[in-house]
Formats: C-alpha cells, structure tokens, sequence
C-alpha cells in the first residue's frame, strides 16, 4: 500500500514538473493548482495527522530547483524547515 501512494506521488511530482517545463507561461498558477492536489492527497493518506503546512512542504519537496520553487511568493525557508523539522523529530516506524 505505501508503495503505491509513493509511487503516486511521484507520477505526480513528476508529472507536474513536465507540465510546468512545456508551459511556461502560467508557472505559478500551475504549480499552486498540482500542489493542492498533492497536499490533499497526502492529507487523506495520512488520515491528517499533521498541519496543512507539513503536507503542504511535502508536495513543494518534487518542484525544488523549479521555475515555481523560484517565485517570490514561494517561502522556501518555512518549507525547508519544515521539510527538516520532519526527519529529524518523526517516527520512522512503519508498519507495512
């Protein structure tokens, strides 16, 4: 099961990435719209255990180094925090 949502979220990422290369034009647009999706997915998985900002810096973690990361309005320090925060401080206890 973990590795199918995994395996989800990449095909996501990675297709969000794709898209935002062959239409430049509306990057941040694009990017907020996919990282909705992501977060909300993401959400759902883990039954919302966490603040809607965790989830929301797990769906930025694929679009790093990306045109969208790069906007002004993308606060890259609270997400690599948060990002941080998370590997150090969670339980890697996984039961499946």
């Amino acid at each position: 099961m973990i590795s199918k949502v995994v395996n989800l979220i990449h095909a996501l990422v990675v297709g969000t990435t794709a898209i935002l290369k062959v239409y430049p034009e509306s990057v941040t647009l694009k990017a907020a719209y996919f990282i909705t999706l992501i977060k909300n997915a993401l959400k759902d998985f883990d039954n919302n255990q966490h603040s809607d900002a965790f989830y929301n810096a797990i769906a930025w973690i694929g679009l790093k180094n990306t045109e969208a990361w790069n906007d002004p309005s993308v606060n890259q320090s609270q997400i690599d925090s948060i990002i941080n925060n998370a590997i150090s401080n969670e339980t890697h206890n996984c039961p499946n």
